[in-house]
């Protein structure tokens, strides 16, 4: 099966802000925050003023809507189209013991970190490329409404207290993402429209996809191999029959619905 009809992603937004002075534009977007186990990963996709003068990557769209197989066809020419890409993941457990919404901040976080690292990507992370965090005007276009790129704002008393301890309870590292001056832009259906959006998602979705398919042949029952952590009817009895996994997130509320007080 080829790619499901949709529309086509464009520069356009892109362009707007390198024509306005901006040095790099960066899509954000993240897979895996509605499954029931495994992480949840941000994939972070960076582009130049020449990415942005360039054609978009052939074939490059939602990756809600291409199959797994175009997708994993288009992986390695849209991480070379990309000055430097990567994919952060906050672990299962991360989720449950954070709550999913400082997980996604977190996973945020660590992929931004790998992208402005000096390194060549640490830990989980994925990069093709690392950039230096000496940069400016740099522009972060985030999918959906909520920023969850930028840090929380510090209530009054962490200010007083210092806010690396609120930061460290919410899981968030010490290094150093995007600034207070860099301009982080929310947009709706970014996947749909926007190709670094697009590609960041697509980046993180095949990166997440493909871990979930090596950890099926420990729990083979489960079929994460085809349902990448997400509800489907093999998940379903599997955890009725089994359990959950150490790859589940044991505080949602399906873990109550099958299994009660038990869990």
């Amino acid at each position: 099966m080829g790619a499901i009809p949709t529309r086509r992603c464009t520069l356009d937004l892109e362009r707007s802000h390198v024509e306005t002075g901006s040095t790099l534009v960066v899509g954000v977007d993240e897979v895996g925050r509605g499954a029931w186990a495994g992480p949840i990963s941000v994939g972070v996709a960076a582009i130049d003023g020449k990415g942005a003068a360039s054609a978009v990557p052939p074939g490059l769209r939602d990756s809600k809507r291409l199959t797994e197989s175009v997708r994993e066809s288009l992986f390695d020419a849209v991480g070379s189209w990309c000055v430097a890409w990567a994919v952060g993941h906050a672990t299962n457990a991360e989720c449950d013991d954070l709550g999913m919404s400082a997980a996604q901040r977190l996973a945020a976080r660590r992929a931004l970190d790998t992208l402005f690292s000096s390194r060549d990507g640490c830990g989980d992370n994925t990069a093709a490329g690392t950039l230096g965090g000496s940069l400016s005007r740099r522009v972060f276009l985030v999918d959906g409404r909520w920023d969850f790129v930028s840090r929380p704002r510090p209530s009054p008393s962490e200010e007083v207290a210092g806010d690396a301890n609120s930061r460290a309870a919410a899981g968030e590292p010490e290094a150093a993402g995007p600034g207070h001056a860099d301009h982080i832009q929310t947009v709706v259906k970014g996947d749909a429209t926007c190709a670094s959006i697009a590609a960041a998602a697509l980046l993180a979705k095949v990166t997440r996809d493909r871990w979930m398919r090596s950890v099926s042949l420990r729990f083979p029952a489960f079929s994460f191999d085809r349902n990448k952590g997400y509800p489907s009817p093999d998940h379903v009895r599997a955890l009725t029959e089994f359990g959950p996994t150490p790859l589940h997130r044991t505080s949602w509320s399906y873990m109550d619905r099958l299994f009660g007080n038990r869990t």
